[in-house]
């Protein structure tokens, strides 16, 4: 992902792409080895789409969730992974994914009153690998739940999946804009916090 993020920027910068023009015009070497990393970078590309693709129709078809919901979860999900995790690229453990800050908005959104009653209703292990379509079918899981405590009539969207993934998209930004003005001390007291409270939940299982 860093590669191709890498390659976009670059075509941005006239100065970049002329002198790039230039040793591919100048050196056949370069433009042999050029065309192999194209074509590699294609492939992988394509093969990635495709992936993605089925992803989404088995995220679809579990969850019954729109193709634009979906839409919503993977920049929800791809702003968690860019906060830094470790481990597989694709995935991260539910204490990545708390300290991302994102599930801080979920939390709020769908009216929880714990990061532990998340944690829960998620039914994910706290060092499981989660990757995008468990985090879907996760989501889907806590809203079932809300719906199945919650009376019809007062249901509103804390209960409805697609408006949680919809408003939670659209804060993504500030999210990350708040999380830059924090010092690191404040972020490490915040995060300590959540990881006590959510070692507390799992304590309370065994």
């Amino acid at each position: 992902r860093a590669l191709y993020e890498g390659v976009s920027a670059g075509s941005t910068e006239p100065l970049v792409m002329n002198a790039f023009a230039i040793i591919y015009s100048d050196l056949m070497p370069i433009r042999i080895a050029g065309r192999m990393i194209f074509k590699h970078l294609r492939n992988v590309m394509d093969k990635n789409i495709q992936q993605r693709t089925e992803e989404e129709e088995r995220v679809m078809n579990e969850t019954g969730l729109s193709i634009d919901a979906v839409d919503d979860g993977r920049r929800m999900f791809m702003a968690a992974l860019g906060s830094g995790s470790s481990g597989d690229e694709g995935s991260l453990t539910m204490t990545e994914l708390i300290d991302s800050g994102i599930v801080e908005t979920v939390v709020e959104i769908m009216e929880y009153e714990s990061f532990g009653e998340f944690v829960r209703e998620m039914e994910q292990d706290e060092d499981e690998k989660i990757n995008f379509e468990k985090f879907m079918v996760g989501l889907q899981k806590c809203a079932l739940m809300k719906n199945s405590k919650t009376d019809n009539s007062l249901c509103d969207v804390s209960c409805d999946l697609e408006e949680v993934l919809s408003v939670t998209a659209q804060r993504i930004a500030p999210i990350e804009a708040k999380k830059k003005e924090m010092t690191l001390s404040q972020r490490k007291k915040k995060y300590s916090d959540r990881y006590d409270e959510m070692v507390e939940s799992f304590e309370e299982w065994e």
